[in-house]
């Protein structure tokens, strides 16, 4: 009978062939490993480990341009002067260009992204900064903030994800007929063929990638106007105008309803994230599987760890996301004060898991290229 082996075709001289083997069923193409043998729609290569960027820092642009609308719909309904408009606007984006530029960092001052702003705004148009918190709550806007950032980070998670499917469908498409074993050591069973395994993979991802998009859609709601549930008696806030200008689907209703509501959407979008970091882990685990009847195999992966050691770091932080999941339904069931720090401390379980789930993508996106399936009696 016909059974699958996976070598691993390393880029150094070594081995039989040049060829350090890994296992029964895994094989890395050096020829796949330079940029001009990467496939199109493959994710970027993170051989260099990048610095890590705090929360509070990565809201500071949306905080900004949550403050930018507020102001403008202020203005457009009278609340503000044409100069007051101006000046406070001018000033909110020196405010974002000085940090884009690395002239301050939120992590370094202790505080919030929202208090560090305000402090900035204060400090170069005075008392006119007041003025942007007319009709706007913090917590409404911390939550906004947040709700902006986990749109536009789920946009960059689903495309790594399509690049992982097009990764899959490259597999089917060259190695698709060769033949799986059925089981793999105590294992259980598996399907008979490449294409079966890779399909069964390919359907379960595109599904939780169609989940994803869906949980999206409750967070692309504005909480912006409801003053944490108490509607606003003096100010005529423009909620429409303000879900145009930042791109929010609609208004979240009842506005009564916000602290029964706050942090279920987000967890509800981490859940789904969840599920999908838990079929990357399911998917690297039986690439760890395939590889382990040979452990001779040390090649460097493009980061310089052993390809093994690689999965199995996939299969850790997907283990690792169901505690974040835990900790972000604590939070929910606990959430009362109303705050920015406790907006703050909801999206912290999120963003972690984002990041998480995107660095398992991408090493999944740079390694399976390289995979190959070698039929062996």
């Amino acid at each position: 009978m016909r059974c699958p082996a996976l070598s691993v075709i390393s880029g150094h001289d070594g081995g039989v062939g040049g060829a350090d083997r890994f296992g029964g069923l895994l094989g890395i193409d050096p020829d796949n490993t330079s940029a001009g043998g990467a496939r199109t729609g493959s994710a970027p290569s993170t051989g260099s480990p990048t610095e890590a960027v705090s929360i509070d820092d990565r809201l500071v642009g949306h905080e900004v341009h949550v403050a930018a609308a507020h102001a403008q719909m202020l203005y457009e309904r009278g609340y503000l002067e044409r100069g007051e408009f101006e000046v406070l606007t001018r000033a909110l984006w020196v405010i974002a260009d000085e940090h884009r530029r690395g002239q301050w960092r939120v992590a370094s001052r202790g505080a919030t992204a929202q208090s560090v702003i305000d402090a900035e705004l204060h400090r170069l148009v005075g008392e006119v900064a007041r003025k942007t918190r007319l009709g706007c709550s913090p917590v409404d806007r911390a939550t906004a903030a947040v709700r902006l950032c986990a749109i536009e980070a789920i946009h960059d998670l689903r495309e790594l994800g399509e690049s992982l499917l097009g990764e899959l469908d490259a597999l089917i498409a060259e190695q698709g007929e060769i033949p799986l074993s059925v089981t793999s050591g105590s294992r259980r069973r598996l399907p008979a063929s490449v294409a079966l395994w890779a399909h069964a993979y390919h359907a379960e991802l595109s599904d939780d990638l169609r989940r994803l998009e869906t949980a999206t859609e409750r967070v692309s709601l504005n909480p912006l106007g409801s003053a944490s549930a108490y509607g606003m008696a003096v100010v005529d806030v423009d909620r429409d105008r303000l879900s145009e200008l930042l791109g929010f689907a609609a208004d979240e209703e009842a506005m009564t309803v916000a602290p029964f509501a706050r942090g279920k959407p987000e967890a509800g979008l981490l859940f789904e994230i969840v599920l999908l970091d838990l079929d990357l882990g399911r998917l690297a685990d039986d690439l760890i599987a395939f590889a382990s009847v040979d452990p001779r195999f040390e090649g460097p992966t493009p980061e310089g760890h052993r390809i093994g050691e690689t999965w199995a770091s996939i299969c850790d932080r997907a283990a690792m996301a169901s505690g974040e999941l835990q900790i972000s339904l604590g939070l929910v069931g606990r959430s009362s004060t109303g705050s920015p720090e406790e907006v703050r401390h909801l999206a912290d379980p999120l963003f972690r898991t984002i990041d998480s789930t995107a660095r398992n993508i991408t090493l999944l996106v740079e390694s399976i290229p390289r995979v190959r399936f070698d039929a062996i009696v």
